[in-house]
């Protein structure tokens, strides 16, 4: 998912952690806990763009948390259409392992 010059993604590798969405701008990044919405590290993010990124995952936080379950195979009330989105081999397995996922919505 892309806001304005942020995209929001997940890393397939992190499963084990609690839900969270990481956000790039250019080559700086940032990662928020999304329940509660915390933020967990900043590499090189300026604080009015921390500021702006903390209200985007605020305002969609139930999105995100739908959208992380869905990907990592954990329950949720969340039924969307992501699986759709994603980057898929020719036999129908994810080659997204280890890669940025920004699709979180269509």
């Amino acid at each position: 998912m892309h806001i304005g010059p942020f995209r929001f993604h997940f890393y397939s590798n992190e499963g084990e952690e609690p839900a969270h969405i990481h956000v790039t701008r250019d080559d700086v990044e940032c990662k928020f806990w999304l329940d509660p919405v915390v933020l967990a590290r900043n590499s090189g993010l300026k604080a009015y763009e921390i500021r702006t990124i903390e209200r985007l995952v605020f305002e969609h936080q139930a999105l995100l948390i739908g959208k992380y379950n869905e990907f990592h195979g954990r329950e949720s009330s969340f039924r969307g259409h992501y699986s759709a989105c994603m980057d898929r081999g020719a036999d129908g397995s994810s080659r997204a392992i280890g890669r940025p996922i920004a699709c979180l919505s269509c």
